[in-house]
């Protein structure tokens, strides 16, 4: 006899732009937290505020998944979808949005609360429920400014560079303009005060660029180190669950 055929989930489904939109202060204490190059990278902000959402988040989503059961292939989703996926390295489940689906019914996800991509199978994706959809992603796209690559991208021993300028530490970021969902930003070593761009060029992998064309946008930036309105309601949103 032919296996049965998984029932193809029918209930609510949402799309990751329904999530809350986060204001971020014009200057705060960041850990990079995923790493494309200098001129794309993904940022949490420091503050007890943001750590407390994040944990309480993870451990809420991760509670949800190891409560409920579903079978491989009963939720097929489609690019923008907000879903939840399971993440080998970590072995914990997280919020994504879906990117693509392959044709042997893979799916390429970006993990919104902290940036980086992984291709998961179908038994390793769920449907995102409406608990989950208060908080704002809790990371944020930045590039790092004053800089360019020496030649049309950035050479690998640059990024590890980088990587190794931010990896496990807390640095200080200054916003000096927002494009869409990118923040730039002018990074600092909380230990030494020595900008990072500073450092890139002076080991000769990269080339200054200007930034005084790098003005804050109006109304894209709060001012200090102050919780905005979405944060504080957000912590009253998880001191419910």
């Amino acid at each position: 006899a032919a296996a049965a055929q998984p029932a193809v989930f029918t209930g609510p489904r949402f799309q990751v732009d329904q999530l809350p939109k986060a204001t971020w202060p014009g200057e705060m204490d960041v850990e990079v937290c995923c790493v494309i190059d200098p001129s794309h990278f993904y940022c949490h902000h420091t503050s007890r505020e943001c750590h407390e959402i994040l944990n309480r988040l993870n451990e809420e989503i991760n509670q949800h998944c190891n409560s409920t059961e579903r079978s491989a292939g009963d939720l097929i989703p489609e690019p923008g979808e907000l879903c939840l996926a399971f993440h080998s390295k970590y072995n914990a489940w997280y919020r994504v949005s879906v990117e693509s689906v392959t044709t042997d019914q893979t799916f390429v996800v970006q993990f919104v609360d902290f940036g980086d991509k992984l291709t998961v199978s179908s038994n390793d994706i769920r449907p995102c429920i409406a608990a989950f959809l208060n908080a704002p992603p809790q990371v944020f796209r930045a590039k790092l400014a004053g800089v360019e690559p020496l030649g049309p991208s950035w050479q690998i021993a640059a990024t590890e560079h980088f990587q190794q300028l931010t990896g496990d530490k807390i640095v200080h970021a200054k916003v000096l303009s927002q494009t869409g969902p990118e923040y730039s930003l002018e990074l600092s070593s909380l230990e030494t005060g020595k900008k990072l761009a500073t450092a890139l060029v002076d080991m000769g992998m990269a080339t200054v660029r200007d930034t005084e064309a790098e003005a804050p946008a109006e109304d894209s930036l709060a001012s200090g180190d102050s919780k905005t309105a979405a944060q504080v309601a957000i912590l009253q949103q998880i001191q419910k669950l």
